[in-house]
This record gives C-alpha cells, structure tokens and sequence, in this order.
C-alpha cells in the first residue's frame, strides 16, 4: 500500500455561516486548544470521514451539516475527495467528478482500488461471497480513537458486519496476505459452494427419480 498523507481539509456548515481551512504539515501535526470544549477531536475525525468512514460526531455537529473537501497525496499523487452526508466524489486526474453513494459496494470497490486494500471478507449469511470492505477495515490498523481506541485494540470504529474480521484484516496490513490471496481464496469459496448447489440439486433430481421409479412399480 503506499503512503496517504494529508495535506488541506476545506470544511464547511451548511445551516451556519461557518467555514474552515485546516493545513497538515510533513511530519506530526499536533492539534491544540484552549479547553476541551474547542472540537480537537473532531477535526481529528474529519479526514476518515471526508474519506468515507462513519466517525462519531455529537448532536451539536450533526446539526451543522458538514460538507468537507480533502486534499491529500497518495503514492506521490495528489487527489481530491468531497463529502456531504452520504455523497461520497472523488476527481479524476482529467479533472472530471465521479459520485458514489458511501456504504455502497461500488464506493467501497473505488475507495479500496484507490488506496490498494485487497483485503476480502465473506459475509455473515452468504459465507461463500467475499467482498471489499469499508474503509473503516483499512483505517483501523492506523487510527486511535480518543473515546473508543484506547479501551481495546482495534476497536477504534463500531464494526458489526462481518464474523472475526480482525485477524484477517490485520494479515493483510502486516504483510502475511496479498490482495492475490483473497482474490484467490474468494474464488475457492465460490467454488465449493456451487459444488455444494450441484451435490443439492442432483440429490433432489435423484430423490424425484427414485419416486418415479417407485410410482411406475
């Protein structure tokens, strides 16, 4: 995966005269504040969620309704990211928006294609269906949450659609697992289970003749 580093946050409120432009530096970038009442650890959440996360923000934000404008550099390149609600748009490099819907597979397909996360995970009811993930997966390894990160390792995001996701996530962000894997390993689960459709239907093809055969007698 290659480096993602940010570089300008633009944010706006839409139900308030109210704007703000935040620069990241190279290096660490420490956000102060007179008391803790200034929204450090919103802005901290900004990004993740300009980038497709679901972040926890209070009432008082969400009445704001954000719209947010990212600049950032991945892999020597520069993008750009726009986000309102759950309007997700990206800019390509002939200057042309496209639009996705945040939570869709298409997104999800995009945002993971974009940064290079091949992880894959099957599904609670469907097993032998794996798909890409939420950006939330890729982040977790990365971001510590001030309410919810410190309590339990990854925990930092409130992650409930897929069984026992950690280990497999982390295999990938370590290195043990290659993108070629999960494709692979999707391609083995799709496999066995049309074996298993195909072992289903010749039961029953086999129970009807055996029937048949019984009725002729």
């Amino acid at each position: 995966m290659s480096a993602l580093i940010f570089r300008t946050l633009y944010v706006q409120s839409t139900t308030r005269k109210l704007a703000g432009r935040f620069g990241f530096e190279a290096g660490l970038n420490l956000i102060t504040g007179a008391d803790n009442s200034i929204g450090k650890s919103t802005l901290a959440r900004l990004p993740l969620w300009t980038l497709g996360c679901d972040m926890a923000f209070d009432t008082d934000w969400k009445n704001f309704d954000v719209r947010a404008l990212l600049k950032f550099e991945l892999g020597g390149r520069e993008h750009y990211v726009t986000r309102h609600r759950d309007e997700w748009r990206i800019r390509a490099d002939d200057g042309l928006w496209t639009s996705y819907e945040v939570g869709s597979d298409e997104f999800e397909k995009k945002f993971a294609s974009l940064v290079g996360f091949g992880a894959k995970l099957p599904r609670r009811k469907e097993p032998w269906i794996h798909e890409v993930p939420s950006p939330e997966h890729y982040f977790v390894a990365f971001y510590v949450d001030q309410m919810r990160g410190w309590v339990e390792p990854l925990n930092s995001f409130e992650i409930y659609k897929y069984e026992n996701w950690k280990g497999t996530v982390l295999s990938f962000h370590v290195g043990y697992r290659s993108a070629e894997y999960f494709n692979l390993d999707a391609e083995i689960a799709k496999g066995k289970q049309a074996v298993l459709d195909d072992a289903d239907l010749i039961d029953r093809y086999t129970k009807a003749v055996d029937v048949l055969n019984v009725d002729l007698h």
